[in-house]
């Protein structure tokens, strides 16, 4: 059974991995995304507003599973089904955490200029660095 130190080892490889994602999909849109078009107002605020709720999920289910994780774990470190429930956590944040890059990549190809879909990325990329998994009961 792996231990609380591999599932934070694994954690942090997949958390890098998520990091690289959003770094390909920064330059891929550069290489392949349309340039030259406009993208409606309403469009781009609308997508505004679904990487936010993106992201405020992924904040909201991280608390929610931190919530129902640490205390069995700060009493039992090894608990299995507590690690596990605590590695799954943490990954389904880090894909909502992804969805903003995903949705800044989505805007580029319908014709978002760069200094538009920037922030999505930056914002994307601050979280995941943010919510690094460093331990499992801190």
């Amino acid at each position: 059974m792996p231990s609380q130190a591999e599932h934070v080892r694994f954690l942090r490889v997949i958390n890098g991995v998520f990091l690289v994602v959003v770094a390909v999909y920064a330059v891929l849109d550069e290489f392949l995304g349309p340039h030259g078009r406009t993208v409606d107002t309403i469009l781009l605020i609308a997508m505004a507003v679904a990487a936010t709720g993106s992201a405020g999920i992924g904040l909201f289910l991280r608390r929610k599973y931190l919530d129902q994780v640490l205390p069995i774990l700060r009493t039992d470190p090894e608990n299995q089904e507590a690690l596990n429930r605590w590695r799954a956590g943490q990954i389904v944040v880090m894909v909502f955490v992804v969805t903003v890059a995903a949705i800044g990549f989505a805007l580029r190809f319908l014709g978002a200029s760069l200094p538009v879909v920037v922030p999505f990325y930056l914002a994307s990329a601050g979280l995941l660095v943010w919510l690094r998994p460093s331990d499992a009961i801190s």
